[in-house]
């Protein structure tokens, strides 16, 4: 089994920088509220919420095969709406789950097909 190395920031300034970017990992966070307000459309994760879904998920894809065996992968993570956004799924920590970018493609291409997923990536007119 693969173990994660915990990267000092102070070394790799760039890994400290993306991880600030895109899971709003920081020293000091505001105080959390509940559930931050967003719009019902909206598809930006609230810092919160993209902390609060790293931690429950421990920064690793939830993809559990059919086996039962869970994706080990920490790299190319992407927030999945459980519910998707055009089905009126929210950006909430209920609604979110990490996924690397296989298993989250993998997913869409179950619930919307693959024609459509090839439509939206560009490779079909």
């Amino acid at each position: 089994a693969r173990q994660s190395i915990a990267l000092p920031a102070e070394r790799f300034p760039v890994v400290a920088r993306l991880e600030r970017q895109k899971y709003a990992a920081v020293e000091t966070p505001r105080e959390q509220q509940e559930e931050p307000p967003c719009q019902p459309t909206a598809r930006c994760v609230p810092a919160q919420v993209r902390r609060m879904v790293r931690q429950r998920d421990g920064g690793q894809c939830t993809f559990v095969a059919e086996g039962g065996h869970r994706c080990g992968s920490r790299m190319r993570l992407e927030f999945d709406h459980i519910r998707p956004v055009c089905l009126g799924g929210k950006s909430s920590t209920a609604n979110l789950r990490l996924r690397c970018r296989v298993h989250n493609q993998y997913e869409a291409i179950h619930l919307f097909g693959e024609e459509f997923m090839a439509r939206k990536r560009g490779k079909l007119a």
